[in-house]
């Protein structure tokens, strides 16, 4: 009998407008907004007037503070290390923090971010994925796991909780194993 796994995310209930008051109220920002897909957050594309495109990240409430604070040390660690990446840096809320908190319309609290604009295509929409695309896939994860080496954080090393499930911990990239893992070379 094969079991079927099913995880959920209840999707932040934010819109456009909410989006450009956050936008403006929280990170003194204003342009044109669209909403882009995302499977568990609301991500809304920025084109401000100076010509600036930045991307406002409203997390699911289930998102824990830590996860995304180490994902903004490991976007640190990446700049210093491989500076020839294209990869989105923190734009700080006008209150100078990385990360502010708002609140939908049922009081559910929600952490907000924006994120420099990386221009490209997403990999979900790019056909086919030809030998020459993935080995450049393969060649940039080399580049970002050499780039985040060293990095430490607690996040990186947490235990998942008692009541958390496996197919969780591994949507969160926490997959743990009683040996170390062994790195050829």
């Amino acid at each position: 009998m094969t079991e079927h796994l099913t995880v959920r995310f209840r999707r932040p209930a934010f819109g456009v407008h909410a989006a450009d008051e956050i936008a403006r109220d929280l990170f003194g920002l204003s342009g044109t907004i669209r909403e882009l897909p995302s499977e568990r957050d609301r991500n809304f594309f920025i084109a401000g007037p100076d010509g600036r495109s930045v991307v406002l990240k409203i997390s699911h409430a289930d998102e824990s503070p830590e996860i995304i604070d180490l994902q903004h040390r490991a976007l640190e660690r990446l700049a210093e290390r491989s500076p020839t990446l294209a990869l989105p840096r923190v734009i700080p809320s006008v209150a100078r923090r990385e990360t502010e908190t708002v609140h939908s319309s049922d009081g559910t609290p929600h952490i907000a971010r924006v994120l420099t604009w990386v221009p490209g295509r997403e990999w979900a929409e790019v056909s086919p994925h030809t030998p020459e695309l993935l080995h450049s896939l393969g060649r940039m994860l080399g580049i970002l796991d050499r780039g985040l080496q060293g990095l430490v954080h607690p996040a990186a090393t947490r235990r998942p909780n008692a009541r958390s499930k496996p197919g969780q911990r591994a949507l969160h990239g926490q997959q743990w194993f009683d040996a170390p893992p062994v790195r050829p070379g």
